[in-house]
C-alpha cells in the first residue's frame, strides 16, 4: 500500500479533521487550505490533535479549579 492511499482510505477522519481547522481557527485554516489538498489535509489532522490535546488539559484543569473552590 502506498503512503497516498491512506488519504483515499481516511476520507472521513481528514474531512472530520477538516472541520475542526476550519471551526476553531479561521486563520489557520485559510493559510494551509493554500497548500496541495494531501499537505493540507495532513496540517489539519496534527491541528485536530493538537487542539483535542489542548481541550482535554484545559478540561483536565478546570475540573481541578472547581475541586479547589470546594476544598477551601
Amino acid at each position: 500500500m502506498k503512503p497516498t492511499d491512506n488519504f483515499k482510505k481516511r476520507k472521513k477522519e481528514f474531512d472530520y479533521c477538516e472541520k475542526i481547522i476550519q471551526r476553531h481557527s479561521k486563520s489557520f485554516y485559510a493559510a494551509f487550505s493554500q497548500l496541495p489538498k494531501k499537505k493540507a489535509q495532513s496540517i489539519y489532522a496534527i491541528y485536530a490533535f493538537c487542539r483535542m490535546a489542548d481541550d482535554i488539559v484545559d478540561e483536565k484543569k478546570m475540573q481541578n479549579n472547581y475541586k479547589n473552590c470546594f476544598n477551601n
